[in-house]
């Protein structure tokens, strides 16, 4: 899949019914993300497009009329943590699924927090501690492991494992 195959753009309240096709889709796959298929409904959406939309950064991944990836963030309350975006969440549709999309997406958000967010110091996500393929992805983009939390999320195998805190720091943070 290369670059030019597919635009990335910033996400709008049109965008409801590709993204919960989207997350559908990605919700599927064990593991896929944290949600499950059954919890993938339009309030959901709604929080995520409406909470990104207002205080952070939506963007999708468009090939012809379908979203295939969509990585989203925003700034958490109270304001004590107006310097931070959270809830970071991406997903790509498992028949795109490459480094290639998450990798453009994830430069994308960080260009833009570089560039048109300076007052942003960190963004933070959370990862499944089985989840080493996505964790070494974090790292590469300059995330790093800041904390673990044992036994916090059920994993795959419906066991409980630990979510790993990550967390970039943005160099043209400006207070």
């Amino acid at each position: 899949m290369f670059k030019d195959s597919y635009t990335i753009r910033s996400a709008a309240l049109s965008d409801h019914l590709l993204l919960k096709h989207l997350y559908e889709q990605v919700a599927r796959v064990a593991g896929g993300i944290a949600r499950e298929y059954d919890e993938i409904d339009d309030q959901y959406i709604d929080s995520m497009l409406t909470s990104s939309l207002k205080n952070g950064i939506i963007l999708v991944a468009q090939l012809d009329d379908t979203i295939i990836g969509s990585i989203s963030t925003y700034k958490l309350q109270p304001r004590c943590f107006s310097h931070m975006l959270g809830g970071l969440t991406i997903g790509v549709d498992p028949a795109y699924q490459s480094l290639v999309i998450s990798r453009a997406l994830f430069s994308d958000l960080l260009s833009i927090i570089k560039h048109d967010w300076p007052t942003i110091a960190r963004v933070e996500l959370m990862v499944r501690e089985s989840n080493t393929k996505a964790i070494a992805f974090y790292e590469s983009l300059g995330f790093k492991k800041e904390g673990c939390l044992e036994k916090r999320v059920v994993g795959v195998l419906g066991t409980l494992e630990a979510d790993i805190s990550m967390g970039w720091i943005n160099p043209e943070y400006k207070q």
